[in-house]
C-alpha cells in the first residue's frame, strides 16, 4: 500500500483482531500491520459496537485494553 492510501475499518477486522479464537485474527494481525502504513478511518459506531460486542463475547478486560487502544485512532 503506498503511504497516502487511506482505508475504512468495519467492526469485524477489529474484533477478530482482539479474539485470539476468531476465525480470522491471523489475517486481522496482518492488516493491523500494513495499517501503520496508511491512514485509517473508523467511525464512531463502529468503535462503540466493538467496544459493545468485546465486553459481551470477550469481557470486559477485552473491552478497556480496545478503549485504550481506541485513543490511538
Amino acid at each position: 500500500m503506498e503511504p497516502t492510501s487511506r482505508v475504512v475499518l468495519d467492526s469485524s477486522v477489529i474484533l477478530a483482531f482482539y479474539n485470539e479464537i476468531d476465525h480470522f485474527h491471523l489475517e486481522s494481525l496482518q492488516v493491523a500491520e500494513k495499517l501503520g502504513q496508511v491512514t485509517s478511518i473508523i467511525h464512531p459506531y463502529v468503535i462503540q459496537e466493538v467496544s459493545t460486542l468485546l465486553t459481551y463475547r470477550l469481557g470486559v478486560g477485552a473491552a478497556r485494553r480496545h478503549r485504550v487502544d481506541s485513543d490511538c485512532y
